[in-house]
This record gives structure tokens, C-alpha cells and sequence, in this order.
């Protein structure tokens, strides 16, 4: 419901904009103040805004397709001291679809499996130490013309 200059919000949250992100709350951009310091003193590492993770993929059943279900959280960060990801969300109230999506991502994403060399994870690695041994063989490279409905 739109009144005057204001929007009016369900959950009475105040969006609010911080290094040119909007945040769904001044509890969300606070967090991510907090967050953004934790990773500047190496605390935690590799933090994300809004990762999605599928919980449902699409599916068909007589003869009506439904869409993937998918959570999306607040944050997502490797937490170096915890040597595990962990996936955030700032929620002043917990709505029953909050409460269901994080049921489903629980059951879904169980511990992680692979880690920075503790607690008996397989060690992470980068894609360059990945793929940085392979050859550099420009004759395999696509020099034809493309369309963009491929891409």
C-alpha cells in the first residue's frame, strides 16, 4: 500500500542503503557492517550477499510443471575460526515460509564436506590450482561467428 512519499511495510522493516546495496532492513545492513569487518580482520573470508540454493528442482506431474523452489539467504561466508560455510539470514520475524525453506535447506545441505585443512574436511581449492597446469592451446579457441540464443 503506497501512502504518500512512504511505502508501507509489512514487517514495519526500513530499507536501507549502504556502499550503493539496498538491504531489506536496518538489521540486514547492520549485520553486513559487521560481516564486512570480519572479513577485513580475516576472521571470515569469501562472503556473498543473497546466495540462492535450489531446495526443489522443477518438476513434472500430471502434466503440470511446477518451478524450483529455491532459498535465498542473506548472507553466505566461510567462517575460518568454525572451518565451515555458513549461511545467514537476519529475520526480525520468522514467517512460516522462512521456517519450511530452512527445514528443506537443513535437510538438503547437510555438514559441509570439504574445508581449510580441519577437522578431517577435504581441502579447498581454487579453480587456478585446479586448471593452472593445463596447457594454453589457443587453436582450441571458437573464432567463428555465434548467435546470442545460445548463450
Amino acid at each position: 500500500m503506497y501512502l504518500g512519499t512512504f511505502l508501507y511495510m509489512k514487517y514495519h522493516n526500513i530499507k536501507t542503503i549502504i556502499d550503493g546495496i539496498k538491504f531489506d532492513s536496518k538489521l540486514e545492513a547492520k549485520r553486513y557492517l559487521e560481516l564486512k569487518f570480519l572479513e577485513k580482520k580475516g576472521i571470515i573470508k569469501d562472503l556473498v550477499l543473497k546466495p540462492s540454493y535450489e531446495l526443489i528442482p522443477i518438476f513434472k506431474k500430471n502434466n503440470k510443471t511446477y518451478r524450483k523452489t529455491v532459498y535465498i539467504a542473506d548472507f553466505g561466508y566461510y567462517d575460518m575460526e568454525q572451518n565451515k560455510t555458513i549461511v545467514e539470514d537476519t529475520k526480525g520475524f520468522k514467517t512460516d515460509v522462512y521456517l519450511l525453506k530452512k527445514k528443506l535447506f537443513e535437510y538438503k545441505y547437510p555438514d559441509p564436506t570439504h574445508g581449510y585443512g580441519k577437522n578431517g574436511l577435504k581441502e579447498v581449492i581454487t579453480l587456478r590450482e585446479a586448471i593452472g597446469d593445463l596447457e594454453n592451446n589457443p587453436g582450441e579457441y571458437f573464432t567463428g561467428s555465434y548467435s546470442s540464443i545460445f548463450m
